[in-house]
């Protein structure tokens, strides 16, 4: 339900950060876009020591990431992790993969695929979006992850409603706004459906606009399931 995302540059760090993650949730990010002097070999060692499921991302500078890095460097991240037991799932991002000729590797690793899309700028209309969907659907994945700047609660309800619209094609879609407006969607898309969220462990450690604490979001989704019943 809900996924601490760790962002930090070494093993060491992530280790500490490992041990602090899994005293409140088995799903954990691992966001590969921070790596500076990280062995791969160690690093799915290092993981193995620890009862938890992964996700791993390399985010590209323009939907959020650390660094700026080629598409290539990028792609051959992300074909590691999917070869690698270790890791639940593995983020592609929507426009990355537009530009690989044959998708064709991807589809035999569909089951691990979360499809990703980010607009650091605004919501984009609703063809975009279901586009994405749609793409993930094409790839046999059964995960998506769509996340907006929004700059009013009505159009985070746009990111929401979607949820349920995914869910009918048999897609399971985390989406929410970023920003300031875009914090109550973190935790109102769990209500609406989405499998998971993302967090981190101090408000300081955010990695995107809006992204909320652990113990700040378990206390949102407290105060709102007693509102709806749940």
């Amino acid at each position: 339900m809900f996924c601490i995302t760790i962002a930090e540059s070494d093993l060491k760090s992530i280790e500490k950060k490992l041990k602090d993650a899994v005293a409140f949730t088995d799903l954990v990010e691992i966001r590969g876009d921070y790596f500076e002097k990280v062995s791969k070999k160690e690093l799915v060692e290092l993981l193995g020591n620890f009862n938890c499921k992964y996700i791993f991302t390399f985010r590209s500078k323009k939907e959020g990431g650390k660094k700026r890095v080629s598409a290539e460097k990028q792609l051959e991240w992300i074909e590691w992790a999917l070869s690698q037991d270790v890791f639940y799932l593995v983020d592609l991002e929507y426009e990355l993969a537009l530009k690989v000729k044959s998708l064709r590797k991807f589809k035999k690793f569909a089951p691990k695929l979360l499809v990703s899309y980010h607009d650091f700028k605004k919501v984009p209309p609703l063809t975009k979006l279901l586009e994405v969907i749609n793409f993930t659907k094409k790839l046999s994945s059964s995960y998506c992850k769509l996340v907006c700047m929004v700059g009013s609660f009505s159009e985070t309800l746009k990111l929401l409603y979607l949820i349920p619209e995914a869910k009918a094609k048999g897609i399971k879609l985390i989406s929410f706004g970023m920003g300031e407006a875009g914090k109550l969607s973190r935790v109102l898309s769990l209500l609406a459906g989405s499998p998971f969220t993302y967090v981190v462990l101090k408000e300081e450690e955010a990695v995107a606009p809006g992204q909320l604490s652990l113990k700040k979001a378990k206390e949102l989704y407290e105060s709102l399931k007693s509102f709806t019943g749940g």
